[in-house]
């Protein structure tokens, strides 16, 4: 008496249905992967985006406070536009009391996107800052 494996019995067409089954497994195994392959890298363009936007911000940041300091009164329009390597800023702002009531709108050049940010700075801190600049100049010229 022969010992025939049940795999291995002469049925026409056996095969099939494992090999379709087993290659539907692999397709779609293989474009889940592609999919979330993409998804990975917009998530990393969009985070680079981001931070290109923070640095925007605290450039300009940086550099409104640094125009507040030197302001005289005499730019009326309450606008200022900064042009940096990465992209352009443009600040809006307004004096309440003690406080300047400014908006940042971020425009980066390479995927042209753009976010405004509010912000409020007090004036007695700037007024510190721009002693404490002039008491560090005075120290150092001794």
């Amino acid at each position: 008496m022969k010992n025939k494996l049940f795999i291995m019995s002469n049925k026409k067409g056996f095969f099939l249905p494992y090999v379709l089954f087993l290659t539907t497994v692999v397709f779609i195994i293989l474009m889940t992967s592609i999919k979330i392959y993409q998804n990975e890298v917009t998530i990393s363009r969009n985070l680079m985006e981001q931070i290109e936007m923070e640095t925007l911000y605290q450039m300009g940041v940086t550099a409104f406070k640094n125009d507040l300091q030197n302001h005289d009164g005499s730019h009326k329009n309450n606008r200022y536009l900064y042009h940096f390597p990465t992209g352009v800023v443009k600040v809006n702002y307004e004096f309440n009391s003690d406080l300047v009531h400014s908006t940042y709108e971020i425009i980066t050049k390479k995927n042209n996107t753009s976010l405004t940010m509010v912000s409020y700075i007090k004036l007695s801190d700037l007024e510190k800052n721009n002693e404490s600049k002039f008491n560090i100049n005075d120290k150092t010229s001794d």
